[in-house]
């Protein structure tokens, strides 16, 4: 495990350290002065001599089978693996992060409603030409069977809180890198987000369409993406642009 440290204790350090020995994870504890979340993704892709390349943000949790079945699949080319992706929403849209797998209430599991249309673009030939709306944020599996030197990097240029994970994964797909669905499942603890989060992704949203404005529709993709547009329109809507 590569670690970045930005800033940090001395403190706060030495109780990750412990973290890592006690689970006898090898690591690397990089400090830099400068670090947003693309910067620390790139330092991982930089010096992680890895098949497997897994980029999480804090509100995931895996499945407890995650790996064996990430493991089981023959994959021999660079490849980005898109999970099934759960929801786990209580009363006050917070989330206790001592909470285990085990221990959360199974009650308040669902299925993310954006997951299940993507996984009917995955699991459809006839939706190809829309495939990238696969390219979910939050679980970024990537893996790379000959150490494949040639993956475009993450943006630099988002800041701040959101979209860098979809664009990167956009970027590569668009590039040649596979995308295929896995058994595997990840859990979104959901929050309320804060305000400054909101703005960032708004702001992320806003270069993320405008540096692909020519490949889709942006106003759509926003409805789309935050559940405003069914996917029978959205795919009325592609077939439309094409065609022009």
């Amino acid at each position: 495990m590569i670690v970045l440290d930005k800033r940090t204790t001395i403190k706060n350090v030495a109780s990750t350290v412990a973290i890592l020995k006690d689970n006898q994870i090898s690591y690397k504890i990089i400090h830099t002065r400068f670090v947003n979340i693309s910067h620390a993704r790139n330092w991982g892709l930089n010096y992680g001599n890895a098949k497997y390349h897994l980029f999480l943000d804090d509100d995931i949790m895996l499945s407890p089978d995650f790996f064996d079945e990430l493991f089981k699949l023959k994959i021999y080319s660079t490849t980005l693996c898109i999970p099934q992706f759960l929801e786990y929403i209580d009363a006050n849209e917070l989330y206790d992060k001592t909470k285990t797998w085990e221990t959360l209430d199974k009650e308040l599991i669902r299925v993310d409603p954006y997951y299940k249309n993507v996984s009917e673009v995955l699991d459809n030939k006839a939706y190809n030409s829309i495939k990238w709306v696969a390219c979910i944020g939050r679980c970024i599996i990537l893996v790379t069977p000959n150490a494949d030197k040639t993956i475009s990097m993450f943006d630099e240029d988002f800041r701040g809180w959101g979209v860098e994970d979809i664009e990167f994964a956009y970027r590569n797909y668009k590039q040649g890198v596979k995308l295929i669905k896995i058994p595997a499942s990840c859990l979104h603890l959901c929050h309320r987000i804060a305000v400054s989060h909101i703005a960032d992704l708004s702001k992320n949203l806003l270069r993320f369409e405008e540096k692909y404005s020519d490949e889709f529709d942006p106003i759509a993709y926003r409805l789309f993406t935050f559940g405003k547009l069914s996917l029978s329109s959205w795919i009325k809507i592609n077939q439309i642009l094409k065609e022009q």
